[in-house]
């Protein structure tokens, strides 16, 4: 068994990693080399990528507020409550500076500008929705971390992420620009 372990390990350390094809080799597919990008789709695709990971992380502190809530552990509860508040605070700056860096953006098309044009209000709601998630946890906090309440808060946070999720899948499929790795999916659900 532990010869297997070594020999993986030695592989991986000599295997090079390479950052396409070599002259000569053939790509399957559909795996490399990615959709080339302008300038403009970068700075969206970078944009929606950083917001994402920043909602991500809200959805990783609702689940664990959840979590402590059903096993009735009240200072986890606490605990998931004030990072919530923090998260979903970061979460409507994030949106905001998503909104203020494509606000000049539009497309060629009517229908791109459409679709960008909904994308800009789901980042409107999405900050709308993520401040109340901070004020209300900080209340509930404040009064008492009763749980039904940061419940009620937790799914308001998870609602607004999966909503702008959708919104975003649109947008990228409108627009042409592959947001995930091929196979790969966003891990952000209801």
């Amino acid at each position: 068994m532990s010869y297997r372990i070594a020999g993986l390990m030695l592989s991986l350390m000599v295997t090079p990693l390479v950052a396409g094809p070599l002259a000569g080799q053939v790509t399957p597919p559909g795996i490399w080399p990615e959709k080339t990008l302008s300038p403009a789709q970068k700075d969206l695709k970078d944009a929606v990528v950083i917001l994402r990971d920043t909602l991500r992380v809200v959805q990783s502190t609702s689940e664990r507020l959840e979590r402590a809530h059903l096993a009735g552990r009240g200072a986890v509860l606490t605990s998931s409550a004030r990072s919530l508040a923090v998260d979903c605070e970061r979460a409507a700056r994030s949106a905001s500076w998503v909104q203020a860096r494509i606000g000049g953006f539009s497309t060629s098309e009517e229908r791109g500008d459409a679709v960008l044009e909904q994308f800009r209000r789901s980042l409107l709601t999405l900050q709308r929705d993520m401040t109340t998630c901070n004020t209300d946890a900080l209340s509930a906090l404040a009064a008492s971390p009763h749980g039904d309440r940061l419940l009620k808060i937790r799914t308001l946070a998870v609602k607004a992420t999966a909503r702008y999720e959708m919104t975003v899948e649109e947008l990228m499929k409108t627009l042409g620009i592959p947001l995930d790795p091929k196979g790969h999916k966003s891990a952000i659900q209801i």
